[in-house]
């Protein structure tokens, strides 16, 4: 194929979907340090924290799935 013929991207848009992704990456790694440390002031643990126990909603707002009500 020619070179030319493939779509190309300025590369501020590029640094815009990587800024996007990280903030969006931030908002989540923000709250599950939140609840670690808020377990871990109640002297409490979990102890198989995994991308398999977590629950991330369109929002990007996350909870563990044994939290959320059954439907």
């Amino acid at each position: 194929r020619d070179l030319h013929s493939f779509p190309t991207r300025r590369s501020s848009d590029l640094e815009s979907q990587a800024f996007a992704q990280h903030s969006q990456g931030q908002k989540v790694a923000t709250q599950l340090f939140q609840a670690v440390r808020q377990m871990a002031d109640m002297n409490t643990w979990h102890n198989d924290i995994s991308v398999n126990n977590i629950l991330v909603d369109e929002n990007l707002n996350v909870s563990d799935p044994r939290s959320s009500p059954t439907p």
